[in-house]
């Protein structure tokens, strides 16, 4: 891993860096574990088929085969040609698990409430490899720590730490790129429709602001729209991992397992904060009437057990990670 001092004049976007509430250590973590990799499950989108013969009264059937491989529909999906469960173990949890057929890569999901009336949320970051998108570190420097108020002290990662983060943080996308929306949006109103798919996979849609409050009003019925800050909610919805920052983990009560992924600025040119905070978009802009449009988002961190949403975040600018929500 090189490390390496680099000055540079940063731009009045750098202020979301400012606005973040949570405090950030510069102690190093001894107990910071190997990377994760998910235990993602490639599927494919192979035929099945059955088929009978009578003869004297009886029939037959035929198993039904995933690229050739005879499989279980019961316990099995296919998916590009390639066998997945559709139950897996993920934090602790049995989880139902669907394949995105864009690509075979499966995810996990969980019902918040649990009693199956509520939403449906991934319970993994989505990974899905699209132009604009990027891993922790990918083609970028990683900011360590601070020489002084303007000057960052960066890393460059190696092959091996960027996909590393890729298994376990899925990747980062700005809101142009998610939305799957043309750059003229970046400073005037898309107003993105109701359930708006963005770059999710077919049957789930990026959620909007109101479909975050949904969610912290389903663990904390006390928070309101209004609030830009919820109690225990992000204690509940973190993940049981010392991927977080200084036992900064959570219970996870309803498996949808959050983790500390951080987040880019400056177009991607720069990561920050992995380990302490979980960032993440919504569909939902918001402006002021005065300055270019921004976007809702929502972060939990490593020092503190609330949900926090801010909305001064450069459309073409910030990058989060995705949570996809199903229609």
């Amino acid at each position: 891993m090189i490390t390496r001092y680099h000055k540079f004049a940063v731009a009045a976007s750098f202020v979301l860096a400012m606005a973040f509430t949570f405090s950030c250590s510069s102690n190093d973590d001894n107990d910071n574990p190997p990377p994760q990799a998910a235990a993602v499950i490639s599927s494919s989108d192979g035929s099945s088929s059955s088929g009978g013969s009578s003869s004297g009264g009886s029939s037959s059937s035929v198993a039904p085969k995933c690229g050739g491989v005879e499989y279980n529909p019961a316990t099995e999906g296919c998916c590009k040609n390639k066998k997945y469960t559709l139950k897996r173990s993920h934090y602790g949890k049995d989880k139902e698990q669907f394949c995105d057929e864009r690509d075979g890569k499966t995810y996990v999901y969980v019902a918040i409430p649990e009693n199956g009336t509520g939403q449906k949320w991934m319970a993994q970051n989505l990974n899905y490899e699209v132009e604009g998108g990027k891993c922790y570190g990918e083609d970028s420097e990683v900011i360590v720590g601070w020489e002084d108020v303007w000057t960052p002290i960066t890393n460059i990662l190696s092959n091996a730490e960027i996909q590393a983060n890729c298994d376990n943080y899925g990747r980062f996308y700005n809101y142009i790129t998610a939305m799957d929306i043309g750059s003229e949006y970046a400073t005037i109103e898309f107003n993105a429709p109701e359930k708006h798919k963005g770059i999710c996979p077919d049957g789930w849609h990026i959620p909007s602001n109101a479909d975050w409050n949904t969610l912290m009003r389903a663990i904390n019925p006390s928070c309101s729209d209004e609030n830009d800050a919820c109690d225990e909610v992000g204690l509940k919805l973190k993940a049981w991992s010392i991927l977080w920052k200084s036992n900064g983990r959570g219970v996870d009560d309803y498996g949808f397992s959050a983790l500390p992924g951080g987040y880019g600025i400056s177009g991607g040119l720069y990561f920050r904060q992995v380990g302490e905070l979980g960032m993440w978009l919504s569909s939902s802009e918001y402006s002021d009437g005065l300055n270019p449009y921004y976007y809702w988002y929502i972060g939990f961190g490593f020092n503190g057990d609330g949900a926090h949403k801010y909305h001064n975040a450069p459309k073409d600018n910030t990058m989060f990670n995705v949570r996809c929500v199903q229609d």
